[in-house]
C-alpha cells in the first residue's frame, strides 16, 4: 500500500475486480464488497482506520466506477464466481464483510472460496435477509419507481434531483436491486460447504 500526499495509506489496482494493499507485512485479509449501487470508492477511507497488517481488498463491480461502461451484474452467483476467480491466492486469515446486496454477494463468494479449499475465517453479513429465505413477491423496481422511492426517502439529497446523474446510475442500481431481490440459495451453512 502506498501513501498519498497526506501520509494516509492508499490502495492500488490488482486486477479488474480488486484494488488492495497493506501498510506492512499482512496478518489478515479483509475483502470488502459494496452495497447495491455502491462502488469501491465507498471504502476509500478504510485504509487509514484499519490496524497495521490488515490487507484490504476492495471489489470493483461492473457497471460502476472505472467499469461504468460494462454491463452491471446479472446475478449474484455469476458475479461471485468472477470475484472468486480474480481473488489473489493467500493463506491469510480472511474476513468478508458485506452490507445489503454486498452481504448476499459475500455469502456467495464465501461459499465458493470454501468449496475451493481457500481460507475463510469470517463472513460479516449486515442488513439483508438470509440466503436460504425465499425473496418476497415484490416485482423488481423500474428506474422511475426506484428514483421516486429514493427521492421520497432522501428529500435533502440534491444529487437525486440531477436527472443526468440519475439516468447514469439508475440502470446499475436497478440491476443490483433486482439481482439481490431474486437471489435465493438453499445452501447448507458455510461451515459445511467445503
Amino acid at each position: 500500500m502506498g501513501d498519498d500526499r497526506h501520509g494516509l495509506p492508499t490502495l492500488t489496482r490488482i486486477n479488474p475486480w480488486y484494488s488492495g494493499g497493506c501498510d506492512g507485512p499482512p496478518r489478515v485479509r479483509l475483502c470488502v464488497l459494496p452495497y447495491a449501487g455502491g462502488t469501491a470508492a465507498v471504502f476509500k477511507d478504510w485504509p487509514a482506520a484499519l490496524p497495521s497488517g490488515t490487507q484490504l481488498l476492495t471489489a470493483h463491480l461492473p457497471g460502476r466506477g472505472d467499469r461504468f461502461a460494462e454491463l452491471p451484474l446479472a446475478t449474484l452467483e455469476k458475479t461471485a464466481e468472477q470475484l472468486c476467480a480474480a481473488l489473489p491466492p493467500s493463506d491469510l486469515p480472511t474476513v468478508v464483510p458485506g452490507h445489503s446486496m454486498g452481504a448476499l454477494l459475500g455469502y456467495e463468494l464465501s461459499a465458493r472460496l470454501m468449496a475451493r479449499g481457500r481460507v475463510l475465517n469470517l463472513l460479516i453479513a449486515a442488513a439483508c435477509r438470509p440466503p436460504h429465505v425465499a425473496p418476497g413477491d415484490a416485482s423488481p423496481a423500474t428506474e422511475d419507481e426506484l428514483a421516486s422511492t429514493l427521492r421520497g426517502e432522501r428529500p435533502w439529497d440534491k444529487a437525486l434531483l440531477d436527472e443526468e446523474l440519475m439516468n447514469a446510475v439508475l440502470p446499475t442500481l436497478v440491476a443490483d436491486v433486482t439481482a439481490g431481490d431474486r437471489y435465493h440459495r438453499p445452501r447448507p451453512p458455510l461451515s459445511t460447504c467445503h
